[in-house]
């Protein structure tokens, strides 16, 4: 590969970064030199125009002039190729200029323009990618396919449930991190922002600086002792984005429309349900809305999340990014984030989260009457008094021996305990496709041997399950239990909360387990 082109500036402001950025091509190298005193500023420019791979070099560790070598790589959409990148230093995670968190060890997904800027020098042996899927990488050139990545947030829960306390540190050393990634954070929750001198534990530090090349550089005062748990467990995600979001949009000057709460289904549906029953402040989304034509990563959720801002339904903000940089947007609901002395502060508003719930789940009780008959309408209104989560009589359209058919039944009078899980599985599917086996198996083995209750998968997004998913109104994983009478859909139970569920082996085995002997009566 022809070695990229590279642009030397010195001492340079704001607008001598800019003209380097338009000189380049596609992809380049920016080697600024500067004082000491203006490390921090520049490395905020270089950021701020779309430069990635920040790392300083101090030639000599003697000399008071400095270089920091930057990269451009990060112009147009990003495109899956099938590539995977995994992080191979000393740190527990890194954060680099994108929001991509990586976690050490792990392979993670990425486009294959964040896996070209991989490839630059500065990243080294810290970061090894795979190879590109043969026929991914040839439809780039007349059918490429688009790359959507929401990680950070999932990314960044997963990091704060595998710190390790270890307690107050013995002490710590004062260590130099010059780049190229943006932050590391170390097993004991420790944070160390590149272009500082951070404090270290003395029980990390020789690891650090053997396999990120951390060093001691007495010229700088050292920054205070920073925790990833104390910021997260105060501010949550949003604790490792920029500190100033230039704005927070909300159209809170008019009524919400709770209409086009009817339209919101799929992934977005979940979220804004798991943020009310989680009571978080806020959700997270990377991408761009399908109506900018400049945006570099089209994203349905950020499209439809951008929607309910207009409809007065959410607030939010983005993180002022470059333009070739794949935006993060907070959002939360109407009125809950106001941008406050520099910060995003959050006050929940519980009555407007019950409103959005009822609208919400007004989508699902219009699509089931829309397809119910007179019988079945008052047959469902009825036991809907005893119990909201069931859903009784034939009330879709595939109420008829074809549903029989479809999810394979045993026997004309058998219960099937239905997994609905999309074809990519996941933690959440795994662990209840786990819990279901072994309810079944340990509480009814004998209708299990006598093929009178059977346990059954349909994936969400086959094209030949739509139609099944949207009359149950499914958005995520969901088990539901289908009773059949002479082959025909007799009940038919959602258990809505089964998702919510999945890292709550007891609670969600005894809401299966109570459904199945109500329904079964005593037979094992």
């Amino acid at each position: 590969m022809e070695a990229p082109p590279v642009i030397h500036l010195k001492d340079p402001d704001e607008l001598a970064i800019e003209h380097a950025y338009r000189t380049l091509p596609s992809t380049g190298e920016v080697t600024a030199e500067c004082d000491l005193q203006q490390l921090s500023g520049l490395l905020v420019m270089l950021e701020k125009r779309g430069f990635a791979g920040m790392t300083v070099r101090v030639p000599g560790r003697e000399g008071y002039r400095i270089h920091i070598v930057s990269y451009k790589g990060k112009q147009g959409a990003c495109y899956h190729t099938g590539r995977t990148a995994r992080y191979q230093g000393g740190a527990l995670a890194v954060m680099d200029d994108d929001h991509h968190l990586l976690l050490a060890g792990e392979e993670m997904a990425v486009c294959e323009k964040t896996a070209l800027l991989y490839s630059f020098p500065a990243y080294g042996r810290m970061i090894r990618c795979a190879g590109a899927d043969r026929e991914l990488l040839q439809k780039l050139r007349t059918d490429p396919e688009p790359f959507e990545s929401d990680a950070f947030e999932n990314s960044m829960e997963r990091v704060f449930k595998l710190i390790r306390d270890q307690g107050t540190a013995e002490g710590y050393r004062e260590l130099f991190y010059p780049g190229p990634f943006k932050l590391l954070i170390l097993i004991d929750g420790t944070l160390v922002r590149r272009g500082s001198v951070n404090r270290v534990p003395l029980s990390l530090s020789k690891k650090l600086i053997r396999s990120d090349g951390l060093f001691e550089l007495d010229r700088i005062q050292g920054r205070p002792h920073e925790s990833f748990i104390e910021l997260y467990n105060t501010r949550g995600p949003v604790s490792l984005l920029n500190d100033s979001p230039e704005t927070v949009i909300s159209d809170s000057a008019h009524p919400p429309d709770f209409i086009l709460l009817r339209q919101v289904g799929g992934a977005m549906k979940a979220r804004l349900i798991q943020t009310i029953e989680q009571e978080k402040d806020y959700f997270m989304l990377t991408g761009s809305n399908r109506e900018d034509q400049f945006g570099c990563c089209p994203s349905d959720e950020v499209t439809m999340a951008d929607s309910l801002v207009r409809a007065g339904i959410l607030s939010s903000s983005r993180e002022a990014a470059s333009v070739d940089a794949c935006p993060l947007t907070i959002y939360a609901f109407r009125g809950e984030m106001i941008l406050k002395e520099g910060m995003l502060r959050f006050e929940q508003d519980r009555d407007f989260r019950q409103e959005i719930r009822s609208g919400l789940n007004d989508r699902k009780r219009y699509i089931l009457k829309k397809t119910a008959t007179w019988t079945l309408l008052l047959f469902v209104a009825l036991t809907l008094v005893i119990a909201v989560t069931r859903v009784t009589g034939p009330s879709v359209i595939h109420g008829n021996r074809g549903l029989y058919e479809q999810l394979a039944v045993s026997s004309p009078e058998g219960t099937a305990v239905v997994l609905f899980h999309y074809s990519k599985r996941c933690e959440q599917c795994l662990a209840l496709e786990k819990y279901t086996r072994e309810v079944l198996g340990d509480q009814f083995p004998g209708l299990l041997e006598r093929k009178q209750l059977q346990f059954g998968q349909v994936i969400i997004d086959q094209q030949a399950n739509r139609e099944l998913v949207e009359e149950l109104g499914l958005i995520t994983s969901t088990v539901v239990i289908f009773q059949f009478h002479k082959m025909e859909v007799d009940q038919i139970i959602v258990l809505d909360r089964s998702w919510a569920l999945y890292d709550r082996e007891k609670e969600f085995k005894q809401m299966l387990s109570e459904e199945l002997h109500q329904l079964l009566g005593g037979d094992r």
